[in-house]
C-alpha cells in the first residue's frame, strides 16, 4: 500500500492554452515549464516541470495543429478558466499483471494501452498505461509504464519542484477509500460537494497549492 503522493507518477494540470499555462505556472512556481511534446490522435500538448524522485507536472493543453482526435478531453480543457488539477497517474512496473488483478477484482480496466510523444528534440517516449474505471483523467488514477528505453520525464525537465502531499475529496469518502485499497493505494479523502484534488509542492517561488 502506497500513500497518494509517494504512488505519483505525474500530476495532470488542465490548461485550455498552453502558452498562458506556461507563463501562469512559471508565475506561480518560479520555474517555466519546458515543452514536452504533442499525443497524436489525442488532441494535446504538453509542458512539464520535474518534481524529483521520478514525478513530474504534466501541463496539459488542447493542440490547435490537430483537427481531430480527443475530443472529449479537448473540450474539457478548452471550458477551464484557469489551470485545473484534472487527473494524476500513478506509477507501475508490472502494468499487465496490475490491470489482470483488478479486472479478476471486478474493476472496468483498459489496457495495458500503448502510449507515445514525441519530444521536442525528435526522440520518441513511449510507454503503458492502464485505465481504471470509464475516465482517465478523474479522482481515481490511470496507471504508467514506461518503456525501458525511455527517459522519464522528471530526469531532464526543468526542475526545483518537489511533491509534498496529495490529497484527495470526494462525497462519498469511504467508498473512494476502499476503492483506491483495490488498487493499492492507502487514501484518506476528506468529504467535499465533489471529487477534487489538492497537491502541494514546494518550489523556488515558495509553497503552492494546486487545486
Amino acid at each position: 500500500m502506497r500513500k497518494p503522493a509517494s504512488a505519483v507518477d505525474h500530476l495532470v494540470l488542465g490548461t485550455a492554452n498552453l502558452d498562458e499555462g506556461i507563463a501562469w505556472l512559471a508565475r506561480q512556481a518560479g520555474v517555466r515549464p519546458a515543452l514536452g511534446g504533442v499525443h497524436p490522435g489525442r488532441g494535446t500538448r504538453n509542458a512539464l516541470l520535474s518534481l524529483g524522485n521520478r514525478q513530474y507536472l504534466e501541463l496539459l493543453a488542447p493542440d490547435p495543429a490537430q483537427q481531430s482526435g480527443g475530443e472529449e478531453i479537448v473540450k474539457r480543457l478548452l471550458r477551464l478558466t484557469q489551470p485545473k488539477l484534472i487527473g494524476w497517474a500513478a506509477s507501475t512496473s508490472e502494468a499487465a499483471e496490475l490491470a489482470a488483478k483488478l479486472r479478476a477484482a471486478g474493476e472496468n480496466v483498459l489496457g495495458p494501452e500503448p502510449g507515445s510523444r514525441r519530444r521536442q528534440d525528435g526522440r520518441l517516449l513511449e510507454w503503458q498505461s492502464v485505465m481504471v474505471g470509464e475516465q482517465r483523467f478523474s479522482i481515481v488514477p490511470f496507471f504508467i509504464q514506461w518503456a525501458p528505453g525511455s527517459v522519464h520525464p522528471s530526469q531532464d525537465s526543468p526542475s526545483g519542484c518537489k511533491l509534498n502531499d496529495l490529497r484527495l475529496f470526494s462525497p462519498q469518502p469511504a467508498a473512494l477509500r476502499q476503492r483506491l485499497a483495490k488498487l493499492a493505494i492507502d487514501a484518506a479523502p476528506a468529504r467535499a460537494a465533489e471529487d477534487g484534488f489538492a497537491a502541494e509542492l514546494s518550489t523556488p517561488g515558495g509553497p503552492l497549492k494546486l487545486t
